[in-house]
């Protein structure tokens, strides 16, 4: 009868979970303690039972909650892929994107949604989007959260900055919907949006519970300013710097290249490079263009301001850059631009400099070299230029011309 009752009930607690090996060697001492009590033996056994129902409880719990956040991450993604469908399914995939923001409860929510996204768009084929280093700097330097709504305004204002057609925001707001905005920078027109509601199983914290959906607030015309500006940003290195010791016309080292000292206000001063230190076109395609558009200034706030080391890239400020009309042949200069590196305008080329032999310079090879400005030329397919005698061109270079000559400029922390 024992020996009948301990195989029983040994079949019954391996079903609930307990390993066989360990029922078999702890039946086999049972039965082998002659003057245990069946009362005992029975005691011994319901413990293994109910430990058994335990152990299998916890299991299964564990299996159940591992599924369950795999079915919550599945979910997310569907929802993101099914956003960005909806929102982008009208634009170019060739058209360069930021992705700024994503504004629910916490930082890490947020920041969770944005790579999501970013991945989607990759896999999208979408082929030019803002690398997150620099977004990531340009917030910091402009007071962005990755959690906090970002306003019209402040959208284009960092697609002027970053170089971006495309602003993309996203939040989840109080009824439960994932929201995505693509807002032109350009033309401030929403290029796409889509609204998806959230499935029942996913239970995300809401970011507003008072949430009132944005809207387009009217874009003011950006009226150029005759002179450059330095906008009011954090600073890069501890306030406890030291006055400089620098001054103008003084010739430093900087990154790679030897630099001049134009103007100095506070502990930033403008430089420009002492040679023309590459020949490249002012704008790859013969069309009419200006400062803002044009592929110079996407490869100096590019490549050229990437080969600058972490350290050195921190040290440059953002510039909001003014960009006057040319009078002389009556063509627009364009909208204001947000830039890292720049080319002077020829009122800045007039200005910091003493006369036609102080703009004079060589070129890497030491061979006289004209070069570009960043003002329009003569009927928009030329740009304002310094000649090899170092006069002021304003009817200008053509923009398609392989041997232009470039002088960064910028304005550096010291």
């Amino acid at each position: 009868m024992l020996i009948n009752l301990v195989l029983v009930l040994t079949k019954c607690l391996t079903k609930k979970g307990i390993s066989k090996n360990l029922l078999t060697n702890i039946s086999y001492i049972i039965l082998r303690i002659k003057d245990m009590k069946l009362s005992q033996i029975l005691t011994i056994l319901i413990i293994l039972f109910l430990y058994g129902c335990a152990t299998k409880g916890v299991s299964s719990r564990t299996r159940s909650d591992n599924k369950s956040i795999a079915t919550f991450q599945q979910n997310i993604l569907d929802v993101i892929e099914q956003a960005v469908d909806e929102a982008f399914q009208n634009i170019d995939k060739n058209s360069p994107i930021a992705i700024v923001s994503f504004a629910t409860s916490t930082e890490t929510m947020s920041e969770t949604l944005l790579s999501i996204l970013e991945h989607t768009l990759v896999v999208k084929n979408f082929t030019t989007i803002i690398d997150r280093i620099e977004l990531d700097k340009i917030r910091a330097e402009q007071n962005l959260s990755l959690s906090g709504d970002v306003d019209d305004q402040t959208a284009i204002r960092v697609g002027k900055i970053t170089g971006a057609t495309l602003i993309v925001t996203g939040n989840i707001d109080a009824m439960g919907l994932i929201r995505l905005r693509v807002l032109n920078s350009e033309t401030a027109v929403l290029a796409g949006s889509a609204l998806i509601p959230l499935p029942p199983d996913i239970n995300i914290s809401l970011p507003h519970q008072t949430y009132i959906p944005p809207t387009m607030s009217p874009i003011q015309p950006i009226t150029p300013q005759p002179s450059l500006t330095i906008p009011q940003i954090k600073p890069l290195t501890p306030s406890t710097i030291p006055p400089t010791t620098n001054n103008v016309s003084d010739i430093i080292i900087f990154g790679k290249y030897e630099w001049r000292i134009l103007d100095i206000q506070g502990n930033r001063a403008l430089i420009i490079t002492t040679r023309s230190i590459a020949q490249r076109k002012y704008h790859n395609s013969i069309r009419s263009t200006t400062w803002e558009k044009c592929d110079i200034r996407k490869w100096l706030n590019g490549d050229f301001f990437s080969s600058f080391s972490t350290q050195e890239r921190s040290r440059i400020a953002i510039t909001e850059n003014g960009n006057p009309d040319n009078s002389l042949y009556r063509l627009s200069g364009g909208g204001n631009t947000f830039d890292y590196i720049f080319l002077l305008s020829f009122q800045e080329a007039e200005r910091y400099f003493n006369d036609d032999a102080d703009r004079k310079v060589v070129n890497i090879s030491g061979r006289p070299s004209w070069w570009y400005l960043r003002s329009p030329g003569d009927f928009g397919l030329g740009a304002s230029g310094v000649s090899n005698e170092g006069s002021i061109y304003l009817g200008g270079f053509h923009i398609n011309d392989a041997f232009g000559g470039i002088r960064p400029a910028l304005w550096l922390q010291l």
